[in-house]
């Protein structure tokens, strides 16, 4: 598969660390994966803020042809472009054709995740990366820096979709962010799955929600409360940020502020304060759920009282 690793995301590169035992401090790991008509650059925000506290984002560009356009190598190993599928309007897709898209996003995760172990190991030379000048970086520098026992998925849309399902089949996954998840492509063998029952916090905006979206997301959540994995009731979390709308989760409403209002896609909570709860939120959620205990060296994430009173939590998740 293709490889862009952009200077912009990884540069610098983080110098060795070392806890108290001498031991070599890893960097835990966040695979993303955007929604529909969108791209890997679409969240660069949010991606970026994760990558701020020290973990590693692989940004995933899913070639499903859910993305408004993505990139792959040819068999002469050029770059070429695969554009947005149009099946038809989207709410006319049949959904057994999304969840063939859903299958196939969450096979990426997987070979994203192996991709991810060889530029551990040092498998990956320079060629390799589809960028090249100053916006490119060697894979070596990663090389024994990824800490692969601390992987998280994360997604929006039908990509919190995909981070759901794919921590569902791939043990590797410690924890799932989950931002205005899209629940309908779920079938009977998603909800048995669970999501793997690792611990899950989904993020979602007001906007991003209808009666079946309702009814699937309350079911996976009630199935949740019920199961339990190892011996412990699943972690899940659930809140909706005041305000907001499904694009805010997004790049959308900080560069096009006033296109996304006209065409009204975003909400009417500020958007950089949104950016900002929705991350800190996050992150706070990946402290304590990536990292083993005892390691937690990641900074505290301090969410103030201003920016508290925006979210609440879900109220499915009190419903019976």
């Amino acid at each position: 598969m293709p490889v862009v690793i952009a200077a912009a995301v990884a540069k610098p590169v983080a110098p060795v660390e070392f806890d108290d035992d001498g031991l070599q401090r890893k960097l835990p790991v966040v695979v993303f994966s955007h929604g529909m008509c969108a791209m890997r650059t679409t969240y660069a925000a949010f991606c970026c803020d994760l990558a701020s506290y020290g973990y590693v984002v692989a940004a995933i560009e899913h070639r499903d042809g859910s993305a408004c356009v993505a990139s792959y190598s040819t068999k002469k190993g050029q770059q070429a472009w695969l554009p947005h599928s149009h099946v038809g309007p989207l709410a006319s897709v049949p959904m057994e054709i999304r969840r063939i898209q859903l299958r196939h996003r969450v096979l990426e995760v997987q070979q994203v995740l192996d991709l991810l172990e060889r530029v551990n190991d040092g498998d990956i030379s320079a060629s390799a990366n589809l960028r090249s000048g100053r916006a490119s970086m060697n894979p070596s520098l990663l090389k024994g820096c990824l800490d692969l026992d601390d992987i998280a998925l994360a997604g929006h849309s039908f990509g919190g979709a995909t981070a759901v399902c794919a921590a569902g089949v791939d043990k590797r996954v410690k924890c799932v962010v989950a931002m205005d998840a899209w629940w309908e492509p779920f079938g009977k063998d998603e909800y048995e799955r669970l999501g793997g029952g690792v611990p899950l916090l989904c993020v979602d905006s007001v906007q991003f929600d209808w009666p079946n979206m309702r009814r699937m997301r309350e079911e996976f959540f009630k199935l949740r409360c019920r199961c339990t994995k190892n011996g412990l009731q699943m972690i899940t979390m659930a809140y909706v940020i005041k305000g907001s709308a499904h694009a805010n989760q997004s790049d959308f409403p900080l560069v096009l502020p006033w296109l996304t209002r006209k065409m009204r896609m975003a909400g009417s909570l500020d958007a950089n304060l949104n950016r900002l709860i929705n991350s800190k939120l996050c992150l706070d959620f990946l402290r304590q759920h990536l990292k083993p205990p005892g390691t937690e060296w990641l900074a505290e994430i301090d969410m103030t009282e201003k920016e508290a009173t925006h979210l609440e939590q879900h109220p499915m998740w009190f419903s019976e």
